[in-house]
C-alpha cells in the first residue's frame, strides 16, 4: 500500500466518524429544548462538524476520490458495537 492510499484510508474515515459526529449531535440538539444554553453549544459544535465534513471531502476530491458511503443511521449502529469499550476511543 502507498502512503497516498494510507491517506486517503484516513481521510475516509475521518469523514466517516465526523457523519457519525454528525447524527448524534442531531439527535442530542432535538432533545435539549428544556436546556437552551446547551443546545446552542451542540448547535455551534455541529456546524463546525459539517464545516469540517466539507473540507474532508474536498481534500478527498483532489484526490479524484469520494466519501465512503454510509447509510443514515449507521452511526447510531455503530456507536453501540464500539462505544467507550475500546482503549483507543478513551
Amino acid at each position: 500500500m502507498e502512503a497516498k492510499d494510507v491517506f486517503v484510508t484516513g481521510l475516509r474515515n475521518a469523514h466517516a466518524m465526523e457523519n457519525q459526529a454528525r447524527e448524534m449531535m442531531e439527535r442530542q440538539a432535538e432533545q435539549l429544548t428544556d436546556y437552551p444554553e446547551v443546545q446552542a453549544k451542540v448547535k455551534s459544535h455541529l456546524a463546525e462538524t459539517e464545516g469540517q465534513i466539507k473540507r474532508l471531502e474536498g481534500c478527498l476530491a483532489q484526490f479524484d476520490e469520494s466519501p465512503p458511503f454510509l447509510p443514515q443511521g449507521y452511526g447510531a449502529v455503530t456507536h453501540g458495537q464500539h462505544g467507550g469499550d475500546s482503549p483507543h476511543c478513551r
